[in-house]
């Protein structure tokens, strides 16, 4: 017996972006990606900035500079992704 595809039309769920929490709560998830991105990527660069330095205290402190005000960064992005998250979940149930 063929097995024969089922072409009934597929319902889309909106994941609750018709309604303006849900419009938050997604221009939240986009603001904090945005931001993790940017700080993970400053990370990055002030380590490979480290690598490249060739032992100049100059290029060198820059570099620490970089990367610890990135790991700052990022630390505050993660906590106020879980602060948001912890809001938006309380304000829509």
């Amino acid at each position: 017996m063929p097995i024969t595809p089922n072409f009934e039309p597929i319902k889309q769920q909106s994941a609750g972006v018709n309604d303006i929490p849900g419009i938050v709560a997604l221009v939240f998830h986009v603001t904090i990606g945005l931001a993790g991105a940017i700080f993970l990527l400053m990370f990055l660069f002030g380590g490979v900035s480290y690598m490249t330095a060739g032992g100049n205290d100059e290029s060198v402190g820059k570099a620490r500079k970089m990367m610890l005000n990135a790991a700052i960064g990022l630390l505050i992005v993660l906590a106020s992704y879980g602060v948001g998250t912890w809001i938006i979940n309380t304000l829509t149930s």
